[in-house]
Order: C-alpha cells, then structure tokens, then sequence
C-alpha cells in the first residue's frame, strides 16, 4: 500500500452459488480488475478444492482516499505493476492478474465474524 492511502470499499456483489461445508477445503481464487488512477477491483471466486464446485462469486471495487476521506491518486508504478501483461503471440489473452489460496471453510468464516 502506498503510504497515507486508504482503500474504501465503494462497491460489493455476492453470489452464493453453493454451501461451504466443514471440512471442506476452498480454494479462493482473487483477480485483479479494472485499475484506474483512483480505483481498483478485485473479483473473487470461491471454489471446492476437490470437485472445483463453485461456491461463492463476488466482487469489491475500492476507490483510494487520504487520510481525510478525500479520493486520492494511486502512483503511476503501483497503477503499471496493477495492469495485466500483454499476452505472449500465442497465449489468449488475460484480463487480470490472479492469486490463488487454498483454505479450509472454517478460515474464510474467520474472515467474516
């Protein structure tokens, strides 16, 4: 994070497509979006680690703001290291940059209480 920027959340969309049970393990599966100089989004899927069902869908757009609450530009490096690479000749092409963790049901709980 750059510093004195603080990323409010602006927007969020869930999808509940099926249960998470205990045991389970999830994979959660977060791309990076649009990218502006002032916002970024993050989508989000969630997915059964084994079978690869869907669970959750969703999305957060944040919009970056100083310490008063007032949106402020991103720098331009944290902008470029935010866009996706141009795809090689040969690969399709990607909208995004994605991470993925593996995590059981009971931590992406832990996240929400």
């Amino acid at each position: 994070m750059e510093q004195g920027v603080i990323f409010v959340v602006v927007r969020a969309e869930v999808d509940y497509c099926s249960p998470g049970r205990y045991g389970e393990t999830l994979v959660i599966e977060t791309a990076v979006g649009d990218v502006t100089r002032a916002a970024l989004t993050f989508s989000h899927v969630i997915r059964e680690k084994v079978t690869g069902r869907v669970v959750v869908k969703g999305s957060a757009r944040l919009a970056a703001t100083d310490r008063n609450g007032k949106v402020t530009r991103l720098g331009k490096g944290l902008v470029a290291t935010l866009q996706p690479a141009p795809p090689a000749p040969e690969s399709p092409p990607s909208s995004f940059v994605s991470f993925v963790t593996p995590c059981t049901v009971e931590a992406v709980l832990m996240l929400f209480l």
